[in-house]
């Protein structure tokens, strides 16, 4: 029916003399599921399917959307995609790829096939009896939430341009909180079934009890400079959080701080950044982007030193160079797997490093309290006071700022702990000096 359907719209723009056209088609369903009190507390399965059609007009693109497949509204389709791309008035122009160049083959994320034979809500009121069982400080299991996915992208236009791909996931999720008097601490934590242990519940339980009760024993931060090791969690959060930074589209609009620095140093010689569609099980693995084009791995910064920014098609020509293979179809390009390269010291070695300092395992509000055009950031933080290069008393929640175009010069040592089993966005444990505490 899809298929038929397409060769209608097809046949359609062709009869309209339409000779530039791009036609996708996307399918996704998704369960969740959620336990609370060892009772299904939500269990929902939804399905949606729908069909876009793109069309160049003087080099403007055009586009309607429908999830209607009736063939009466085949013609309409073509008129909106067509009137649409008259009315857009940009000083870009838009491209469709042809389909030349090397796709590769790729390794993408799935879960492990035992997860078709794991009981999912079983799983759940497991995690959550465990987590009670754990420790007598665990007060309330707030949510514990599994989520699984399928999703399907076919892509055709008058090019000769032909592809498709299946990407499925899943991953489960524990919130919870634990009491001691009056002082009460909340903490989190996920897996995405893409390694063995991910489907025993201790595994989720172990990680985060441990460090949630430990919170309960807080102190307040001292305000002032201080050197910082960055969990690496906390480090790929930043990264994720200033990605922008070498995207082609800040560029275009001057939000980012790095236009004019190709080729010069803007991180510590350490620091290492790339952008990998081709990482074997990476969350964001892909063949081609959003335009169709096929990947490239690529270095952003290499040893400290700024290489390119990443490019769709309609950029890359506006820009007078090539696309990188990020485009997003439009003029935001993407990012697929990025993170800071592996280093070699581990984050106990960090701490020895460090001496007297803090070290964050936790941010809090990142997404309001970063700049990107400025690079400037002040945030909620959790962690630990590092004494004598050990960790010891748990920190309430304090800020810490600065700039994090600064954050990339002051990285005085990369960690050996990348770990890319549940983000598409990633980092090594970092020392950096010269941030700023807040204590309460």
């Amino acid at each position: 029916m899809i298929e038929a359907y397409m060769d209608k719209l097809e046949e359609a723009c062709r009869q309209k003399g339409i000779e530039k056209f791009e036609i996708r088609y996307r399918q996704e369903a998704n369960t969740t599921l959620q336990v609370y009190e060892q009772k299904v507390s939500e269990a929902r399965d939804n399905s949606s399917e729908s069909i876009s059609l793109a069309v160049l007009h003087n080099g403007k693109k055009g586009r309607f959307e429908t999830a209607d497949f009736n063939e009466e509204f085949v013609s309409l389709a073509v008129e909106e995609a067509l009137a649409n791309a008259q009315a857009i008035d940009t000083e870009e122009t838009f491209f469709f790829h042809d389909g030349s160049g090397d796709y590769k083959d790729v390794a993408r994320y799935q879960p492990l096939p035992q997860l078709a034979e794991t009981d999912k809500i079983q799983y759940l009121k497991d995690l959550e009896r465990l987590a009670y069982t754990a420790d007598s400080r665990v007060n309330k299991v707030i949510k514990t939430c599994f989520a699984q996915s399928s999703r399907r992208l076919d892509i055709r236009n008058s090019l000769g341009l032909k592809l498709s791909r299946h990407n499925d996931s899943a991953y489960v999720y524990i919130y919870l909180s634990a009491q001691s008097g009056n002082v009460i601490k909340t903490d989190s934590e996920a897996v995405c079934f893409n390694r063995p242990q991910d489907f025993m519940p201790q595994t989720l339980v172990g990680a985060v009890v441990p460090r949630l009760v430990s919170r309960l024993d807080a102190v307040n931060a001292e305000s002032g400079k201080s050197s910082v090791v960055l969990d690496k969690e906390v480090a790929g959060d930043l990264l994720e959080a200033m990605q922008s930074v070498f995207s082609s589209y800040s560029l275009d609009v001057g939000a980012t701080k790095l236009q004019g620095k190709i080729g010069e140093k803007v991180a510590s010689p350490l620091v290492t950044i790339i952008d990998n569609p081709w990482l074997d099980g990476g969350l964001a693995t892909a063949a081609f982007d959003g335009d169709g084009v096929p990947t490239q791995y690529k270095e952003l910064v290499k040893d400290g030193v700024l290489q390119k920014f990443v490019y769709g098609l309609a950029l890359a020509d506006k820009h007078k160079t090539r696309t990188t293979g990020n485009g997003g179809g439009g003029l935001q390009p993407v990012f697929f797997n990025l993170y800071i390269q592996n280093g070699t010291t581990s984050p106990d070695e960090m701490f020895g490093q460090l001496g007297n300092g803090v070290y964050i395992d936790r941010l809090n509000g990142l997404g309001a309290g970063l700049s990107v055009a400025s690079g400037d950031f002040s945030v909620g933080a959790e962690g630990f006071l590092i004494e004598n290069g050990k960790k010891t008393k748990a920190l309430n929640q304090f800020t810490v700022s600065g700039n994090i175009y600064q954050l990339l010069q002051d990285i005085s040592a990369v960690g050996n702990d990348l770990d890319m089993a549940r983000s598409s966005v990633a980092s090594p444990s970092l020392l950096v000096v010269n941030l700023t505490v807040g204590g309460q």
